[in-house]
């Protein structure tokens, strides 16, 4: 989240936030939490974890949208899941104050990890990912949908992963 430029008061919208590790951070540093996930029991786990937050949501992005705007939205291993990315990028352009921050990560199948595991590289046998990414196919993506990206990392928690951080434009 630092890499982001956050700081208290803020607003972050975590779509897709599993276990809640991201909102956790987030309430510690002091931004406002919101956050949409598909299972209900990690939503009810995030509730008891942050009682003073009542912003979490059983749902899909954006319907179970949570604030008007936001000044920032996390999607981590979700973009790689979703039938249609470039619609979900417009709708998080909607969710963004202007010059709000996107953060992506997913994994990058034309990293250097992928190419040299191959088959091997367990990402490729994951079913539920219907997207497949390369940096290149990704900056395009997020360009075409007005984001101006800053800032590439590779993921160290993933092999073979991107974190990607993207500015409104």
């Amino acid at each position: 989240l630092n890499r982001m430029g956050v700081r208290a008061g803020m607003s972050i919208l975590d779509v897709g936030f599993g276990a809640g590790e991201m909102l956790l951070v987030a309430n510690e540093m002091g931004l406002e939490c919101a956050g949409v996930d598909i299972r209900d029991e990690y939503v009810n786990r995030l509730r008891k974890l942050l009682p003073d937050a009542d912003l979490f949501r059983t749902g899909v992005f954006p319907s179970a949208i949570l604030f008007d705007t936001t000044d920032v939205v996390t999607l981590g291993d979700v973009l790689e899941h979703v039938t249609d990315p470039r619609r979900m990028l417009k709708d998080v352009k909607i969710a963004l104050r202007t010059g709000g921050t996107l953060w992506v990560s997913t994994p990058n199948f034309d990293s250097a990890f992928a190419v040299a595991a191959g088959e091997r590289d367990p990402m490729r046998g994951v079913c539920e990912h219907i997207q497949w990414f390369s940096r290149k196919s990704l900056y395009k993506l997020l360009k075409q949908e007005g984001f101006e990206v800053i800032s590439y990392n590779v993921s160290k928690h993933f092999n073979g992963c991107m974190e990607v951080i993207a500015r409104k434009e």
